[in-house]
């Protein structure tokens, strides 16, 4: 079911600190559109646009 949904569901922090336990993180990426799949591929795209390694 992850892989069927995980493309269109969008994971968005809450404002909120009392929804969260405290060791809880997000990734800033769970707010895009990009497939959990592709983060290592998308993560080289934006090392080489920046110029980083």
């Amino acid at each position: 079911m992850f892989e069927n949904c995980s493309g269109f569901i969008c994971v968005i922090e809450a404002d909120y600190d009392d929804m969260y336990e405290k060791d809880m993180q997000t990734d800033r990426r769970d707010e895009s559109r990009i497939h959990p799949e592709s983060y290592k591929q998308v993560e080289k795209i934006a090392m080489n646009a920046l110029d980083k390694e």
